[in-house]
């Protein structure tokens, strides 16, 4: 309930979290791709903490591979 009355609010409250020119680059990036892809993200995020954490073990042991004295 205090996400809809902050967003109900006449005046905003607090700092804003970002200037003008960011919101707007924020802005035209949605405006041009939609929001599919982030909310397709947070959908799939079992399988997606599955896919990095191969991707970082074979990069940690590329990179062991190349730094650590055989």
């Amino acid at each position: 309930m205090m996400m809809i009355n902050l967003a109900k609010a006449e005046r905003p409250m607090g700092e804003p979290v970002m200037t003008e020119d960011e919101l707007a680059v924020f802005t035209a990036s949605f405006e041009k791709t939609g929001f599919t892809g982030g909310i397709n993200w947070y959908r799939n995020l079992d399988r997606n903490w599955q896919i990095l954490a191969e991707q970082t073990t074979r990069a940690v042991l590329n990179w062991l591979a190349d730094h650590v004295p055989a």
